[in-house]
């Protein structure tokens, strides 16, 4: 199989609100985040390639447009009104928790949206990998 990776990273906000009271994640707080996005084929396009890098800078736009300097809020944080009443920039997280592994999941599921319109003759594998510390890091694909 051929892969390629594109690496990104961006600065965010978030408050891990499913957690019990006295967690010290369940508070608003921020990470510099750093993504890797791996699309793997075993079949290359006419041109040589698993996927043109500039069509993964869509994802990337994406994350950027709706995630970088935002604060990222599950769509059923109790503090939800409060938080987004004051301003500034926020993505309403459709997940339970805005945790590091179900932010992979969602950046898997725009890329895989991203490559079914992309090919019909070719299959993808995608894996999605994200950095919160230097330290810690979740994965995301599907077998």
């Amino acid at each position: 199989m051929y892969k390629v990776t594109k690496h990104f990273e961006f600065e965010a906000s978030h408050r891990l609100n499913a957690l019990a009271e006295g967690h010290q994640c369940r508070n608003l707080h921020g990470h510099s985040y750093k993504v890797e996005v791996t699309i793997g084929s075993d079949k290359l396009n006419q041109h040589g390639f698993v996927i043109d890098f500039s069509e993964i800078n869509q994802i990337k736009k994406r994350i950027h447009d709706d995630w970088d300097h935002a604060l990222i809020i599950s769509q059923n944080d109790p503090k939800l009104s409060e938080l987004t009443k004051l301003g500034g920039k926020y993505f309403i997280f459709p997940y339970n928790n805005p945790s590091v592994e179900n932010m992979c999941h969602h950046i898997y599921q725009l890329t895989t949206e991203m490559l079914l319109k992309k090919s019909s003759y070719r299959t993808f594998k995608v894996w999605i990998k994200i950095y919160e510390t230097s330290n810690n890091f979740a994965e995301y694909t599907e077998e």
